[in-house]
């Protein structure tokens, strides 16, 4: 079983918009890419998985209305990374797995990311 990041807003608190997590990561983060083209290619992929598995119409619904920007934030010498899609309302899903990120030592950028947002932090197991 893996374990991955995700940051959501604190109990009291709701999402950021899109704009200002971009907004905040590029005044936090050096090295980091934002990739509108490759989120709508994935989220596409994912929309047909979904049709041909016969998901509930809201699940669809929700794909099919997404704008995701797919975020890429590297390490100082660009060697190492995690990702995630902003979208609105939506929880921040930090790929790769946890361990993935201890060892590449970035679990100390996905902290900063969780503190710039004002997000929770929490460990999820697929």
């Amino acid at each position: 079983m893996s374990k991955y990041y995700e940051l959501s807003p604190q109990s009291s608190q709701g999402f950021l918009s899109p704009e200002k997590l971009i907004e905040l990561i590029i005044l936090s983060f050096e090295n980091y890419l934002f990739d509108e083209e490759t989120a709508k290619r994935e989220t596409e992929m994912r929309l047909q998985s979904l049709i041909e598995m016969g998901a509930d119409k809201e699940l669809i619904d929700a794909y099919q209305a997404s704008q995701p920007i797919k975020c890429t934030i590297f390490n100082d010498d660009k060697s190492s990374f995690f990702s995630f899609d902003i979208n609105v309302n939506q929880a921040l899903f930090i790929m790769p797995s946890c361990e993935d990120l201890s060892e590449n030592n970035l679990t100390e950028a996905v902290t900063k990311l969780a503190s710039i947002c004002n997000y929770k932090l929490d460990v999820e197991e697929d």
